[in-house]
């Protein structure tokens, strides 16, 4: 993680009742959340990225469930001039997972069996379709770590515990099989901090996970990690400094939460954070200035 990166940014998801477009920051260092300009689309089942210091909303579904392919991007910078659209994916998708390298958001998988994977790199006109990964997937999450985009879980049918990773400063890069997790599922979240990805809940069974699991990418190898207090799937995650901060999801009886889950990477504990005004689930959130 950059060291710009000091807040949280989500948006959009479902808050038990409605489809929202609303947008709040996360300030860790006040423990405390702000409203931003709404999206101008409701959407939801979407991902965020980072393109330097837009934070940019990607893909979903709207009222009616059809699958966007409109995307969107808040400059941190001067956030009160709201959002603005960025070029359209080529391929409209949900379910999808995005990971961003800083300059690059790629747009990952998605409903309905889609394995296309395309990427924006900042300033471009238009998304570039890349190689797709072995394994079709939906509801799986993905992080960069520096040049190398990993793709982890989700659904294929059945929960997967699959890996894989593509490395985007190699030109016609192939997808590449790492070590699967542990823990097959889908509806997890992904964050990357350094050389590590970190994969904390989700569900297999209809059962949410408490379950934090942590891959190094230098070995190619995972360990378990203290689980969450709570218990929690279609959530979204985020890494400031040395905490991975886990938001909303939905809890046992498929409600949305409000609950944010602070886990120190160093110290390997989980404490409270203060709760998001508003429960949030099928959301995204990414760390930016």
């Amino acid at each position: 993680m950059s060291a710009l990166s000091q807040h949280i940014y989500y948006a959009g998801g479902s808050d038990g009742n409605d489809f929202v477009d609303s947008a709040a920051v996360y300030d860790p260092a006040s423990n405390s959340h702000a409203d931003l300009p709404s999206m101008s689309t409701v959407r939801t089942h979407f991902g965020m990225g980072r393109l330097g210091g837009l934070v940019c909303a990607v893909g979903g579904k709207d009222h009616s469930w059809a699958a966007l392919d409109s995307c969107e991007c808040l400059d941190t910078a001067n956030v009160g001039a709201g959002w603005s659209a960025i070029p359209s994916l080529g391929t409209a998708r949900y379910h999808h997972a995005v990971a961003s390298t800083g300059d690059t958001m790629c747009a990952i998988g998605g409903n309905s069996g889609i394995t296309s994977v395309e990427c924006l790199s900042q300033g471009a006109a238009a998304w570039v379709e890349v190689a797709a990964p072995n394994t079709a997937r939906n509801i799986h999450g993905a992080a960069a770590v520096g040049n190398v985009i990993f793709v982890v879980g989700g659904s294929g049918g059945i929960a997967l515990s699959s890996v894989e990773a593509l490395d985007l400063s190699v030109d016609d890069g192939r997808w590449e099989e790492k070590a699967p997790m542990p823990t097959a599922r889908y509806g997890l979240a992904v964050a990357a901090s350094g050389t590590k990805l970190f994969a904390v809940g989700g569900n297999i069974h209809g059962h949410d996970l408490d379950t934090l699991e942590i891959y190094e990418s230098a070995t190619d190898s995972w360990s378990a990690a203290a689980p969450m207090p709570t218990a929690r799937g279609s959530l979204a995650a985020a890494i400031v400094g040395n905490t991975l901060f886990a938001l909303g999801g939905l809890d046992a009886d498929y409600n949305p939460v409000d609950v944010v889950e602070a886990y120190d990477i160093e110290g390997g504990s989980w404490s409270a954070a203060e709760p998001m005004t508003t429960p949030r689930t099928y959301f995204a959130a990414v760390a930016g200035p």
